[in-house]
């Protein structure tokens, strides 16, 4: 039974990462946003793993694994409403993200015992030394508890290793999400009007489309074409995400001055 919740755990969990990914592109579609979620998912990992351990040695495993999911109910369906209600940002996205990586951690080290310390599956197993290293290259088949996602070997005997290598590789991929930073172009409103009228861009890139609003009264940069609706304060900026585009024209205007504020963007 234990490992039937554990399985579907993980797979809410693996629903909400998705989930997650793809409302931040909606969100703050930039790449170090969109990058910041997995990080935030990760990151319990490498801060939490081993006192997530340590504590599971100390209280009482059923009351932690209790309150653990009781922890990610709050989370996710936290989540879930302020979604529903369109009141989700990036910042919130990320922080409940990371709330529910941090239950996720003390859920599975509270739901497994580490190799080498039965106190759930064989506590009337002696700790013999000879055992325990037997024990540790016994095949992952032999176990059902071993095929729930990963062994608890990753957060323990190869904590130090696995984790510092997963952090080196994510330290090197951080730059390179900068070098595929996206064309950045920008657009002026003055006296009601856009500048310039026509954006030429390459097709299938990413715009990074930057709107300076020069006059003192808002104005709401809107495109059915692109799906795009942002309003820009008097003496303002927005940035708003487009693209990839497929060759052809995307007409924008302004909302409070539909007959003055008009611009096309055209993908070639």
């Amino acid at each position: 039974m234990l490992w039937i919740a554990s399985v579907a755990s993980n797979i809410g969990s693996w629903m909400h990462e998705v989930g997650a990914g793809w409302l931040m592109t909606s969100l703050a579609p930039g790449p170090l946003m969109v990058a910041l979620v997995q990080a935030a998912t990760s990151a319990p990992v490498f801060l939490l793993a081993l006192p997530a351990g340590a504590l599971a040695d100390i209280v009482d495993r059923r009351r932690s694994l209790i309150a653990s999911q009781v922890w990610m109910l709050l989370m996710a369906a936290t989540l879930g409403v302020l979604t529903l209600a369109g009141l989700t940002t990036a910042l919130p996205l990320l922080i409940f993200t990371f709330s529910l990586g941090v239950g996720s951690c003390r859920q599975r080290a509270s739901a497994r015992d580490p190799p080498g310390r039965r106190t759930n599956l064989g506590a009337q197993r002696p700790l013999d030394p000879s055992a325990l290293e037997s024990d540790r290259t016994r095949p992952a088949k032999k176990s059902l508890a071993y095929m729930n996602k990963n062994d608890y070997r990753y957060y323990y005997d190869n904590s130090s290793g696995v984790n510092m290598r997963a952090l080196v590789f994510a330290c090197l991929m951080f730059p390179l999400a900068s070098l595929a930073a996206d064309l950045e172009l920008g657009l002026t409103i003055k006296d009601h009007r856009f500048t310039p009228t026509e954006l030429k861009v390459p097709a299938g890139k990413k715009i990074k489309l930057v709107v300076s609003n020069l006059d003192s009264t808002p104005e709401e940069f809107e495109s059915h074409e692109l799906n795009r609706e942002k309003v820009i304060a008097g003496k303002g900026k927005a940035t708003i995400y487009v693209g990839p585009l497929a060759p052809g024209k995307y007409p924008f205007f302004g909302e409070f001055n539909e007959k003055t504020a008009r611009g096309v963007i055209v993908a070639e």
